[in-house]
Order: structure tokens, then C-alpha cells, then sequence
């Protein structure tokens, strides 16, 4: 079975998507099951009753930001505390996440860093909080070429076995671009142990960069941002739709 397990809904700042217009994308894409993250909000109580839209198995998640990054609560049994507009504390995060029964993974650890290096040495102090770690996301490699590889060489030097991968969507688009296969029933809990144990095949490709800018104006829009703000992501969108066109 395969599991795009990172993914947006219009829930997010910057999301676009419907649950239903998610289920028809994973469903066209091959996609068995789904992991909803939206940014720094809980799955609603709803969404632990019914599990499936057409087909596609909807696992309850959220992505927290926080002082050290993104980290993905997977796999979550309960709602979660929101902390909407707010950075709040990795551990208090990952207390949070784990309370509720899910797995802390980090997300895209090394997308936005400058120095792979010393980020490297910032995530070892992390990993007593850690269950697993994003080697390969849709979007990671927009601003730093590399991040992925980063990240993956990141979980085998540190012997994670529990690795996943996520399309980042925001978008109908880009749903799918990353997910991870494994030899298991399509069920939450067969997931959670089969994605722990490491038995899975991640696979991946980039998105194109102007779906990131195309996120940004759908932020500013529901944000009721001012001119400059709309200008600004208009301006990052045709940059991105232009290194697109060249992208070998």
C-alpha cells in the first residue's frame, strides 16, 4: 500500500484543498492512505470517527512549528492542543504529540539550512524526543539542492529506523509527489507499526517551485494581506514559474 504522508487541507494558513477534493487526487494517484498535518491544528474529533473518504484512509495528524523546526505528530488517536500563530517549544511539542498517541517525526529538517553541518549537531540534541524523520519531501530541495539527501543520510548515520515521506501539498497538484510503500493492510494502526519498524520504500519527486508562491498568495488572501504582500508573492511566483521552465 502507499501513504502520502504529508499533505495540507484548507485548514492550514495556506492550504487549499477540500478532504474530498484530497481523497479524488490520492485516489487517482494510486494513494491508499493520507496523513492530513495542517499547520499547528488539531484533526477534529470527526475526523477519528470517519477514517475513510472514497476509498482513501485519512490518518489524523498535525505539524507543529516550533524553536527547532517543523515536527509532524503522526498517527494520532486523540485531538491535540492548537497553537495557531505561535513557535512553541520542540519538547513540549513532542510531549503533546506523544500523549495522543502518535509518532513525532521531524518534517524537511534540513530545508530551510544553511549549514547542514551545524543543523546536523542541533538535531542530534533532539533525537531522545524523536520516533522518526521526513527523508524525502516534496518540497524540501526548493531552496536548499540537497536537503533530502541530507535527511537521509542524516537517519542512516543515526540508525532511525522509523523514516517517512510526504508531498508537502498544499495543492491539488502536487498530492502524491512523495509517499512510502509498504507491505501492509490499509489500516491506521498496521501503518503506524509498519512505518515504525522501517519496513517501507520511500519514493519521491520534487514539486515544481511556483506551488510554493501559489501557497503563499492563497496565505496572503485568507490573511486579507495588503498590495505589497500580494506583490510580493506574485513576484516570487513568477521567479519560481520561470526557474521552473529551466529546471533540468
Amino acid at each position: 500500500m502507499r501513504a502520502d504522508l504529508h499533505l495540507h487541507s484548507a485548514r492550514s494558513f495556506d492550504g487549499s484543498m477540500s478532504r474530498e477534493e484530497i481523497a479524488a487526487c490520492a485516489k487517482a494517484r494510486g494513494l491508499d492512505a493520507v496523513a492530513v498535518c495542517d499547520h499547528d491544528v488539531s484533526p477534529e474529533s470527526a475526523d477519528f470517527e470517519t477514517c475513510t473518504t472514497d476509498g482513501v484512509l485519512f490518518i489524523p495528524a498535525v505539524e507543529y512549528s516550533t524553536n527547532h523546526g517543523h515536527l509532524l505528530g503522526l498517527f494520532l488517536s486523540r485531538p491535540v492542543a492548537a497553537h495557531e500563530n505561535e513557535r512553541i517549544d520542540f519538547a513540549a511539542a513532542a510531549e503533546e504529540i506523544h500523549a495522543a498517541g502518535g509518532l513525532c517525526v521531524l518534517a524537511h529538517p534540513f530545508e530551510q539550512a544553511k549549514d547542514f553541518a551545524a543543523r546536523e549537531d542541533e538535531l542530534c540534541a533532539l533525537l531522545p524526543l524523536l520516533d522518526g524523520i521526513e527523508i524525502f519531501n516534496s518540497r524540501a530541495d526548493y531552496k536548499h539542492d540537497g536537503a533530502n539527501r541530507a535527511a537521509a543520510d542524516f537517519a542512516a548515520r543515526h540508525r532511525l529506523a522509523c523514516v517517512t515521506a510526504g508531498s508537502d501539498a498544499h495543492r491539488k497538484a502536487e498530492v502524491g509527489n512523495a509517499y512510502i510503500e509498504l507491505d501492509c493492510p490499509c489500516e491506521t494502526e498496521a501503518i503506524k507499526a509498519a512505518v515504525q519498524s522501517g519496513g517501507g520504500r520511500v519514493v519521491g519527486q520534487s514539486s515544481p517551485r511556483r506551488h510554493i508562491a501559489l501557497s503563499q498568495l492563497t496565505k496572503a488572501k485568507k490573511q486579507r494581506a495588503g498590495l505589497k504582500r500580494y506583490l510580493k508573492s506574485a513576484a516570487l511566483l513568477c521567479i519560481f514559474t520561470v526557474k521552473d521552465l529551466f529546471k533540468r
